[in-house]
């Protein structure tokens, strides 16, 4: 039941991820964060099916149900991350940096979930250890993509003063613009600045 409820927090993440942008554009495919992490997922899949036996056996002796259930919930947790690195700096409305907080934070929170699994199905990993990845990589995830979640008006995470120390300021004169058009050099970016918040 808990794998259920968290496999349908994923889901939604998932389709947040992949929604069009506000001008209606789809986020690119970026088929090469997709092997990166289905390389990943087939890895910790194998280690669960192949691996073993731990205290309760490989998953396969373990659970017929699991054994079709948490290879889908794998494959979707794996796609979390994948689908919020690929919208970083696809759109100008949203904040790339952030998509890049979101996705690090799936990142930590798939390691929380596999090492989760492997103490559960495979070779078992002793406390406190195990408690301190779980917990630590979970909590540290969760983070991570929550304060991620103002993709569209970064100006309301906490990371903003982070975000915009690393931004490079553009003067007029390193921009090439002359002293007449200044005025319009600093008008355009006040409404760019309007658009983003």
């Amino acid at each position: 039941m808990g794998l259920a409820a968290f496999l349908v927090a994923h889901l939604l993440n998932l389709k947040a991820f992949c929604s069009l942008s506000s001008e209606g554009e789809a986020p690119p495919l970026r088929l090469d964060l997709a092997l990166m992490f289905g390389i990943f997922v087939a890895s910790m899949l194998s280690l669960l099916f192949i691996v073993g036996p731990g205290s309760a056996g490989t998953m396969l002796r373990s659970s017929a149900v699991l054994s079709i259930a948490v290879p889908i919930y794998g494959c979707v947790l794996g796609s979390c991350p994948w689908r919020a690195l690929a919208r970083r700096g696809a759109f100008e409305n949203e904040c790339s940096e952030l998509w890049t907080v979101a996705g690090l934070g799936y990142c930590i929170y798939a390691v929380s979930d596999t090492c989760l699994s492997i103490s559960r199905f495979s070779a078992s990993i002793r406390e406190p250890i195990r408690t301190i990845l779980v917990i630590g990589t979970y909590w540290g995830g969760q983070l991570l993509i929550s304060v991620a979640c103002d993709v569209r008006e970064p100006e309301a995470s906490v990371l903003w003063p982070f975000i915009r120390a690393r931004r490079p300021t553009v003067t007029a004169a390193a921009a090439g613009v002359s002293n007449e058009s200044r005025e319009e050099v600093l008008a355009a970016r006040t409404s760019r600045e309007a658009l983003l918040a």
